[in-house]
């Protein structure tokens, strides 16, 4: 006969065995995403960003972490193309109006070359994916120049400049998947 005891024993044993096995997965994706960014020469900028969504603790491969950077990125392009359209249009007939109108269009520009980017990452085309990303990197700088040929203090440098940081986290991602030696030491973000 099967004590009873002996049962209550066994599965509190095994509910603690389980437990105690799925508390450790997330501190070794967590690892993974440190391990990852530590590669890259920006390893705060980039685990912050990863960090920022939720998904990536459960990432395993430097393409999936590469995948979320881009969906931050055309996220926050998106977010801020909405962003200098409404003050665009805060500042109808304004001198701030023309760079507005500006910024919104290269930010859809920079969302196009995102999900570009994203594609070829999916189509395991890594450099082109890194390439992709190098040129959204560059479209807020380009807005910051439009206020400047305007004599006009840029509403959107904030934006800007995360905007060119979270490309850079892309492009240093997508670089790691790149294969060669320049992957044998730490792979810059291209700023």
């Amino acid at each position: 006969m099967i004590n009873p005891n002996s049962n209550k024993a066994i599965i509190s044993f095994s509910f603690l065995l389980v437990s105690l096995l799925f508390h450790s997965i997330p501190s070794a994706y967590a690892d993974f995403i440190t391990d990852t960014c530590q590669k890259t020469s920006i390893p705060p900028l980039c685990e912050s960003t990863l960090r920022s969504d939720p998904r990536s603790a459960q990432m395993t491969t430097v393409k999936d972490l590469a995948k979320i950077s881009f969906d931050i990125s055309i996220n926050s392009a998106l977010a801020a193309n909405r962003q200098a359209s409404d003050l665009e249009r805060q500042n109808r007939g304004k001198p701030e109006e023309h760079p507005l109108g500006e910024c919104a269009a290269l930010y859809m520009s920079m969302m196009t070359d995102l999900q570009n980017g994203e594609g070829a990452l999916r189509d395991d085309s890594y450099g082109k994916a890194n390439d992709f990303a190098g040129q959204a990197q560059q479209e807020p700088g380009q807005c910051e120049i439009q206020f400047q040929k305007s004599n006009i203090q840029s509403l959107l440098s904030d934006t800007d400049d995360q905007l060119q940081k979270k490309a850079g986290v892309c492009m240093a991602l997508t670089k790691l998947l790149i294969p060669g030696p320049a992957n044998s030491r730490k792979i810059g973000s291209g700023f």
